[in-house]
């Protein structure tokens, strides 16, 4: 009898312990998550108050269908520098000729490696 009392008494020790541990990795994965989180909510809230604080400067009309790209000015005044241009069009048909560059590139040597290489 008294060694029946002592096993149960271990396996209650035994769970209890078992989830003191599932509390603690849940408490950790927990801990992890919000850090995660409120690491993306800081980066999204600083992209956003910085271009509200460069739209407020430059007209998004400017911005989106600019022909000129020199981002020569001084949005801070510690800065010096003279009248700048943002617009997008050259940042964006840089990136795609740079992207049609490189599937020039990539699409041929992709293609003649999968047909030349041996399948098993």
């Amino acid at each position: 009898m008294q060694q029946e009392n002592s096993q149960a008494i271990n396996i209650t020790r035994n769970a209890t312990r078992q989830k003191i541990r599932e509390m603690l990795v849940i408490a950790v994965l927990l801990a992890c998550s919000l850090v995660a989180v409120l690491t993306t909510t800081g980066i999204v809230a600083s992209l956003a108050f910085e271009a509200f604080r460069f739209f407020q400067e430059i007209s998004i009309f400017d911005f989106l269908f600019g022909l000129e790209w020199s981002p020569q000015t001084a949005l801070r005044s510690d800065q010096v520098g003279s009248s700048g241009s943002f617009g997008a069009i050259p940042l964006i048909t840089g990136t795609l000729l740079i992207s049609a560059i490189a599937m020039a590139i990539a699409t041929p040597l992709g293609l003649l490696s999968a047909i030349y290489t041996p399948s098993p």
